[in-house]
């Protein structure tokens, strides 16, 4: 259960920052554009369905193999991929914030040099938004990290997470138990946040040195 918490929260949070992060950018970038409101608000509809619900619909999405997609209950990519559909709405607000505070002048004297999209994205646009990013990944990691009710119905045995754990402990009149699991919830939390913290620092000190 500990080690498919932490590779959930870890994978799912990092997969799902960066499409904040890009949905922010087409979003910031294509404000009084049709595609831009069209992206600012398909995104949001995964935040107006119950989680259990939302579970509910990706296990009868991916229960049975269906044409090219197949089946995915019991499997590890189905908890990663309804872990980031359903957490984007908060990732992509955190990268619109973020990308707000990028000015589209940067980007406008890198397509006059003759950068490319994926050229100014990777040269300007990230560097820049490392530290909207990291914040964007926190709030989704702690968010992942707590969330039950999302994966409790397309999660097996095999498949088990921290939060699980602790309510089959509480389930079985063992308070102590459950109460063990939420401190090792806890002291990941908080670990990575003074990892992000440290990390965090040290590229605006290396920017600012720079």
């Amino acid at each position: 259960a500990l080690w498919n918490t932490v590779r959930l929260t870890v994978l799912a949070s990092l997969i799902t920052a960066f499409c904040g992060q890009f949905f922010g950018y087409v979003s910031t970038r294509g404000r009084g554009k049709w595609y831009g409101s069209l992206v600012e608000q398909l995104v949001f509809i995964p935040y107006l369905i119950p989680s259990i619900a939302f579970g509910a619909i990706f296990l009868g999405m991916f229960s049975v193999k269906r044409g090219i997609i197949p089946s995915l209950y019991g499997t590890f990519a189905l908890l990663t991929l309804t872990s980031v559909v359903k957490h984007l709405p908060f990732a992509s607000r955190a990268g619109t914030s973020n990308m707000l505070q990028i000015s589209g002048e940067l980007e406008e004297a890198a397509m006059i040099e003759g950068a490319g999209f994926f050229r100014r994205f990777a040269k300007i646009v990230i560097p820049l938004s490392k530290g909207g990013f990291i914040s964007g990944f926190m709030l989704i990691f702690v968010s992942i990290m707590k969330e039950l009710d999302l994966i409790i119905l397309i999660m097996t045995p095999n498949t088990a997470t921290l939060p699980y754990l602790a309510f089959q402990y509480q389930n079985g009149n063992a308070p102590q138990a459950s109460n063990c699991v939420a401190i090792v919830m806890f002291s990941i939390v908080f670990l990575v946040y003074a990892l992000a913290n440290i990390f965090g620092d040290a590229d605006l000190a290396k920017s600012m040195a720079g």
